[in-house]
Order: structure tokens, then C-alpha cells, then sequence
């Protein structure tokens, strides 16, 4: 393969990846997990694949793991605890409500998000899924926008607990505490880039970017840094195909928050 037709054709795996956390893209992706990897495994197996050959394998395989698992994580999972990041099958569930959006793996965890975090949250998650029906979507494009946030919801919590250690290593060498920072991640790309901002410039490229979403996100930002949590930026393609004034594909922001209380030693400062 040259050159010209790696790039191509990684070029369209990237495209893959972003439409992979749509509703039917991931569905498919999960039933012919075993299969891909399968194939993939053969292929690793070939002393004939090049180096050029074998990029364009890691690029296929990440795009299935991020989006469907990996050995780390249980395939069954269906959502996060919003608290302790526990991942859940259906049957583990708690669910909100309220929003009908934040989940949990324990009434407990429920209780001490309620009286820690959500509660301020819960009325602005349940004006989005307002603001959806408001727009003219029907139940089925609403099922597909509670399926995409669930989509990347899991595949953003995926990237950051499998590249924490690299995150803290950043910010060491940034020279900058990681409570000060936005963990910024691409899941557009495959594998996806994970970046590290400060928040004075994320919150900068917000307001030129996005100013309608801007209080709510430093709002976010502010409270999360407060209580030594820590905030991710999942970045995805648009759940409706949306495109800007030059026709570019939109991109859709997901935040998470991180809470310290959630590692080892209680604190991310002390990682």
C-alpha cells in the first residue's frame, strides 16, 4: 500500500469512528464484535501485513473497542454509575426521576450525588431532553439522541480511565494541577486523542465557539474544580447530522465530571 491510500483509507476510518456512536452504527458494531476481532487476530497472525497494513489494523480495532468494549470492561455494560463510574448492566441500574438521564449502580450513590452534585444538575438535563422535543423531534430521533449520549457517555469514560495515568503525567509535565485543567476527548478520531487545556483557554474557545452553552459549562467547570473533581470534554459527531456554515460536520459536547473520591486515595491531587 502507498502512502496516498494508507492515508485515504485511515481517513475513513475516522469517518467510521464518528458515526459510530449513533444508535444502529454501534448496535451493528456490537453484534460483529467477535468476528472483527477475530479477523483482526488472524491478521496480526500474518507475517506478510506491513507496517503500513498494520496501522490501519490498531486504527479498526480501537474504533471496536472503544465503542463496544474491551477485555477490561464488561461487554454487558449498559450506562456508568454518575457517582462511583461503575459500569452497569440493565438489571444494576438506578435511574433519576426526574431527567431519566442520570444513573447509578446503588441508592446510596443516588443519595450522595442528589445531596453533592445532581441536584443542581437534574433541572438543566431535563430541559435538554425538552429542548429536543421542542426542535420537532419525534420519539424515535429522541431515542436516538438518548442512545448517542449513552454512547458516549461510556466510550468517553472508557478513554479516561484507561489513559488516567497518562492524563496525570501530562499535567506534571504541563506543570499544571490537573483540577485546573479540562481533559479534553476526541472521540471522533481512532484511537481517540485526548488532549489536556486549562480551563481559562477551554472556556475561552467555548465562548467564540459555542456562547450558548457557555454559562452552563463554566458553571460546570467552576463547581467541579471546587469539590477536587475532575472535567471531561467528550467530543462526538452530531447526533443529526448537523453542519456548519462551511458544511463541515458538527460536533457535539458531552461533559463529564469526575468526582476525586472516586480513586485510590481519595483525591486526585494525591494520584
Amino acid at each position: 500500500l502507498d502512502d496516498d491510500l494508507v492515508n485515504h483509507v485511515t481517513m475513513l476510518l475516522h469517518g467510521a469512528s464518528a458515526v459510530a456512536m449513533l444508535k444502529k452504527s454501534s448496535e451493528a458494531i456490537a453484534k460483529r464484535r467477535s468476528l472483527v476481532l477475530r479477523m483482526l487476530q488472524l491478521s496480526d497472525q500474518n507475517a506478510q501485513i506491513n507496517d503500513k497494513c498494520q496501522e490501519i489494523i490498531r486504527t479498526i480495532r480501537s474504533i471496536v473497542q472503544t465503542n463496544t468494549g474491551s477485555e477490561a470492561y464488561d461487554l454487558n455494560a449498559k450506562a456508568i454509575c454518575r457517582l462511583c463510574y461503575k459500569f452497569l448492566e440493565n438489571d444494576a441500574i438506578k435511574r433519576c426521576s426526574r431527567c431519566k438521564r442520570a444513573t447509578y449502580c446503588s441508592r446510596e450513590c443516588q443519595l450522595d450525588d442528589w445531596h453533592g452534585e445532581h441536584k443542581r444538575d437534574c433541572k438543566h438535563m431535563s430541559k435538554q431532553g425538552d429542548q429536543v422535543k421542542m426542535a420537532g423531534h419525534g420519539k424515535r430521533d429522541i431515542k436516538k439522541a438518548e442512545q448517542h449520549e449513552k454512547n458516549v457517555s461510556m466510550a468517553g469514560a472508557k478513554a479516561f480511565s484507561q489513559n488516567i495515568h497518562t492524563i496525570m503525567l501530562r499535567a506534571i509535565f504541563q506543570e499544571c494541577n490537573i483540577l485546573d485543567c479540562v481533559v479534553v476527548v476526541d472521540l471522533c478520531q481512532a484511537p481517540p486523542s485526548i488532549e489536556l487545556k486549562l480551563v481559562a483557554d477551554f472556556l475561552s474557545d467555548l465562548r467564540m465557539n459555542s456562547a450558548e452553552n457557555y454559562s452552563h459549562t463554566k458553571r460546570v467547570v467552576d463547581r467541579n474544580r471546587s469539590n477536587g473533581s475532575i472535567t471531561c470534554a467528550c467530543h462526538s459527531l452530531g447526533v443529526y447530522g448537523e453542519t456548519d456554515a462551511s458544511g463541515i460536520p458538527a460536533t457535539a459536547v458531552l461533559l463529564k465530571t469526575f468526582p476525586g473520591v472516586s480513586t485510590p486515595c481519595g483525591s486526585w491531587t494525591a494520584y
